[in-house]
């Protein structure tokens, strides 16, 4: 069996296949050299980041392995980004050139990867064949729109990164049954595993990978030891024990994340509590981010780094319903097809292993963004190569041409897309005047605020004063205005919630202070209306509103059975 990357006759050797598809990401992105950072977190991960621009302290080495800043462990990311400011300093062009040639890179390893891993599943497919779909799915992945988020960005260079690592694991794990032995080779594993940690010390969206990797081993690659769930074997308790390696730096970068996430949440605000999402809703929610995924790739619009929820006033948008409903039915059908086509349910759970990190379960239901599919997408196009070369012997030649006709058009069709969409990370301002056009901006009201205040410290830093004021004074009527729909329409807890949040953000007012005290008296709850409409009172003595509620709050609590009684 062939499992290395060798070629045949009449094909394209997988190393000029490598090439091109470096070449053609790097020609597609190089415009982003250019661009300027954005005060979108990249003040946060680059320019006012003390683990990355301050020298080396005690301080700086624990702050870079706590996963404290921006919630996530990633300590090999820091290390590179301290290593590009040391030459270059915040020149952003070398920051902008980093993200390049780190998409170069997995573009170059994404065929070879393909064709490794295609070798299994279709040893029987012609070299030529291999390497062509290998190099259309290579083409596809590394110029697809979707790829613009995390290459022009520099914050989100850290996806290219971690899928690097991600990638040469993958090559090296099917270099390593390269031989005739059944036992793999003991070098390629070691690679293997050393990669994939480093993935994982990258960025946190390599969580899922050796889970990903123990699932295509049982399922679609066959490599697992016959009746792997019964430990009676030494050859089980061995392949067992390479599973437990490979997942323990996951297990351990988990734990790091999810404490700092919970337990120092800083700037980013608490993580919510099952109370305000409960399991279920996050399960279905989950769902519909797995669904998403894919359908993304096939309708690339209104593409976004900015966060949109799935819940509107009414309920679940109806895309959530059919999204997660899909999932679901897709999953019960593998699951009926379990004994006729066990790869079909081993290859979801491999995906849905690497799109965990990425599917939203420990926050508020909202739409994946952009750079969350870049790892998946990968996943996804090279099991589409993989569907064509089964599908390949049983197509006719008219067929053939027309599945290459489509491949040609797809990846032309998505070179010229993300060129067009890679301008509108140019600057800061290019990118929020993007935001402001995108038909779900207005959809969470503390994220549409938060562009406005950020937009308006950009231009504070930059010397125009009015435009800044202009903006912060737009930030405080999205705060106004949601607060009076919320409270038009009874919903008094929303309008509590966006309360607290402005407050957070712009600092106590006392106005709003005593409508948050009129609003939980509206909800029954005489302490904390109490509290607020004191404090009230305090900026405002003989403000004649909050005087009047605390009148009616006292003369309820005389009464036995008032809500305050009740509390």
């Amino acid at each position: 069996m062939r499992t290395g990357v060798a070629t045949g006759r009449g094909g394209p050797p997988i190393a000029a296949c490598s090439l091109v598809c470096a070449v053609v990401a790097a020609a597609v992105f190089s415009p982003a050299i250019g661009f300027d950072f954005v005060r979108w977190d990249d003040d946060i991960s680059v320019t006012q980041n003390r683990l990355v621009t301050e020298t080396w302290s005690r301080e700086t080495w624990s702050g870079i392995w706590s996963g404290e800043h921006a919630m996530r462990f990633q300590p090999l990311r820091w290390m590179l980004f301290r290593a590009v400011h040391a030459v270059a300093g915040l020149e952003p062009a070398a920051w902008h050139a980093l993200g390049v040639v780190l998409h170069a890179l997995a573009a170059a390893l994404a065929p070879i990867v393909f064709a490794a891993w295609y070798r299994r599943f279709a040893p029987e497919a012609p070299e030529r064949l291999v390497n062509g779909v290998a190099l259309a799915c290579g083409l596809l992945w590394a110029v697809h729109p979707l790829r613009v988020e995390p290459v022009a960005w520099v914050t989100a260079s850290s996806y290219p990164l971690a899928t690097v690592f991600m990638l040469i694991s993958a090559w090296a794990h099917a270099r390593a049954w390269s031989g005739d032995g059944g036992r793999p080779s003991r070098r390629w594993i070691t690679l293997c595993w050393l990669s994939a940690s480093a993935a994982v010390l990258s960025y946190p969206t390599a969580l899922g990978f050796p889970f990903f990797l123990l699932a295509m081993e049982a399922g679609p690659l066959a490599r697992a030891p016959r009746a792997w769930w019964k430990p009676d074997r030494v050859e089980v308790w061995r392949w067992w024990g390479r599973q437990v390696l490979f997942a323990v730096p996951s297990l351990v970068a988990l734990g790091v994340t999810l404490f700092a996430r919970f337990a120092t949440p800083g700037i980013f605000g608490e993580a919510p509590g099952l109370a305000q999402s409960g399991v279920l809703e996050r399960v279905f929610a989950a769902l519909a981010s797995a669904a998403w995924f894919p359908f993304r790739i096939v309708l690339p619009l209104e593409l976004n780094a900015n966060l949109s929820p799935m819940r509107n006033v009414e309920g679940w948008e109806p895309l959530v319903w059919f999204l997660a409903i899909a999932s679901m039915v897709f999953g019960v059908w593998a699951w009926c097809r379990w004994r006729a086509a066990p790869g079909v349910l081993w290859t979801i759970v491999a995906y849905l292993a690497l799109a965990a990190p990425c599917l939203g379960l420990t926050e508020r239901p909202v739409w994946p963004v952009d750079r969350y599919s870049y790892l998946l997408d990968l996943f996804s196009i090279g099991v589409a190569g993989a569907v064509v070369l089964r599908a390949w012997p049983c197509l006719n030649r008219p067929l053939r041409q027309a599945v290459g006709v489509a491949a040609a058009l797809a990846v032309g069709g998505s070179a010229l897309m993300a060129g067009r969409i890679l301008p509108h990370w140019r600057d800061t301002d290019a990118l929020f005047q993007r935001f402001e056009r995108m038909s779900n901006f207005s959809r969470s009201p503390v994220q549409k605020a938060h562009v406005y205040r950020l937009w308006a410290y950009h231009h504070g830093a930059g010397g125009d004063e009015a435009s800044a004021q202009r903006l912060l004074s737009q930030a405080l009527a999205v705060y106004r205005d949601a607060m009076s729909e919320s409270v038009a329409r009874g919903d008094y807890l929303t309008a509590i919630r966006l309360a607290y949040t402005r407050e957070s953000v712009f600092g106590p007012d006392a106005i709003l202070t005593r409508e948050r005290g009129v609003w939980w008296w509206r909800l029954g709850r005489g302490a904390e209306a109490r509290r607020d409409l004191l404090a009230a009172l305090r900026e405002m003595p003989n403000d004649e509103r909050a005087l009047a509620m605390l009148d009616e709050i006292t003369a309820a609590g005389r009464r036995p059975d008032s809500a305050m009684h009740r509390e």
